[in-house]
């Protein structure tokens, strides 16, 4: 975790980056999730 928060505090257009891919990966497994209980 310290090492993200460096890599922030490097370079902030990666930090966005890498929280887009963050999200789109949440969203990825709560829609696998949504698709395995119906």
């Amino acid at each position: 975790m310290k090492t993200i928060i460096m890599c922030m505090a490097i370079d902030p257009f990666f930090a966005i980056l890498a929280i887009g891919q963050f999200i789109s990966y949440l969203g990825f497994i709560i829609f696998w999730v949504n698709m395995q209980l119906k």
